[in-house]
């Protein structure tokens, strides 16, 4: 996606969220769709720096949900007991389950949602369990049709059943520890670092424009990474980096950091 591009959805996601934030200053709470983490955090900074007398919450369906809905509300449902009702009433869990008779991946229950003629805006975080099982995160208004209408993934038949909520759902481990020591934060260090590639691989990677920080493109190889963040490296993944400070007797630092799997 060009700048231009991105740009231009930018301003159609500031100005719903200045439509929300009218409504909630006149008493109405709403929400967006679902948000990639980086249109969150621009929804939920602009609320904070335009917002008068409203309140921003993100929600995904589970703690640490990579894809949310911004809900603005009014200051007087700033409450958990308020909010949280609200975010039940939209957002809903999905169990999918195969048969077992084939593995199926990620891709594939995506791929049979959206052959629905599902929009990818009202589906939230998609977690495979297992080799046949899946939670999907999603809007409420939609989960009857999926119930109804979702029953074949991939090669296989599926079952799909709304679960109640406040169900327990166990999330599986969805990261893998990376360490390593580093000359500095700079961002051309840590990437060399998180890929295994030279530092020359590095800057030639952020300079083709193949990188992000926080969402957001970085051409800079000099720019200081302050954890924590989240960086993507195009072909080599995404990474969340939890600390560069501790300061080794050699006098490099060394970095925490967790991939994505």
């Amino acid at each position: 996606m060009s700048m231009q591009d991105r740009g231009g959805q930018d301003e159609v996601l500031y100005a719903q969220m200045r439509d929300m934030m009218q409504r909630a200053g006149r008493g109405t709470w709403s929400c967006s769709h679902f948000l990639t983490p980086r249109e969150a955090r621009l929804a939920q900074a602009l609320v904070a720096r335009e917002g008068r007398d409203v309140f921003c919450v993100l929600a995904g369906g589970y703690d640490e949900a990579e894809r949310v809905k911004a809900f603005v509300l009014p200051e007087f449902m700033n409450e958990p007991e308020y909010y949280c009702a609200v975010i039940g009433q939209e957002i809903c869990a999905l169990s999918l389950r195969g048969g077992g008779f084939c593995t199926l991946s990620h891709r594939d229950y995506l791929g049979a949602l959206l052959a629905l003629g599902i929009e990818r805006h009202v589906l939230g975080d998609l977690i495979v369990q297992d080799d046949s099982h899946a939670v999907l995160f999603c809007n409420a208004d939609i989960a009857a049709y999926i119930c109804a209408e979702l029953v074949r993934v991939g090669k296989d038949g599926v079952k799909v059943q709304r679960l109640p909520e406040g169900a327990q759902i166990e999330i599986p481990k969805r990261y893998k520890s990376v360490t390593d020591t580093v000359a500095s934060a700079r961002f051309d260090c840590i990437a060399a670092a998180l890929a295994g590639l030279s530092r020359e691989k590095a800057q030639m990677l952020i300079r083709a424009g193949e990188c992000t920080v926080d969402y957001e493109p970085c051409d800079k190889c000099d720019k200081i990474i302050e954890p924590p963040c989240v960086i993507s490296l195009r072909g080599y993944g995404k990474f969340r980096v939890d600390d560069v400070s501790m300061q080794t007797k050699k006098g490099r630092l060394r970095m925490l950091a967790q991939k994505y799997i």
